[in-house]
């Protein structure tokens, strides 16, 4: 039976029927073919690793800044801010310094204290800058919609844009 014959530029007589098992006029041209398509696999497999790569470093960057919004810890949240942050929250909203940034998160924390962090979505962006957005619901029953962008700067991960906008 023959689901699919290929021509890999191999004369017309030795053609390849690929059904679970291979059938050939000559040996050579199996071996010719495995070989293609052998690399064919690993230049597919390089190519996954190589564009998916993400270091355990920013793995666990990113999981300590979820933890942190998802448990309110503001100081915890901040180890990760920039040197300037662009920041959104009710009633402030604008670049603030790494200290500024954190008086702000400490103070909505406070007025809002979280029942639940829930992540919707997570990517990467081809600068190798990542962002995240997710809902922060409160226990007095607010809905806010997250937006964290982070960039690579020097070895870490950093947050370079913090958004919690009340839905």
């Amino acid at each position: 039976m023959r689901l699919l014959a290929c021509n890999f530029g191999f004369n017309q007589s030795k053609s390849i029927t690929f059904a679970g098992r291979y059938k050939t006029k000559s040996s050579s041209t199996k071996k010719n073919v495995l070989k293609f398509l052998r690399s064919i696999f690993v230049c597919l497999f390089l190519l996954a690793n190589w564009s998916g790569s993400v270091s355990a470093q920013d793995t666990l960057v990113r999981s300590a800044v979820i933890n942190a919004i998802a448990t309110g810890n503001a100081s915890q949240l901040s180890e990760y801010f920039d040197a300037a942050i662009d920041l959104v929250v009710p009633q402030s909203e604008g670049n603030f310094s790494k200290k500024q940034a954190t008086q702000i998160i400490k103070y909505f924390f406070e007025r809002n204290p979280i029942r639940e962090f829930v992540l919707e979505h997570e990517g990467r962006s081809a600068d190798g800058g990542s962002h995240f957005i997710g809902y922060y619901h409160t226990k007095a029953g607010k809905h806010f919609r997250t937006y964290i962008l982070m960039k690579k700067l020097s070895k870490n991960e950093l947050i370079r844009q913090l958004k919690f906008e009340e839905k």
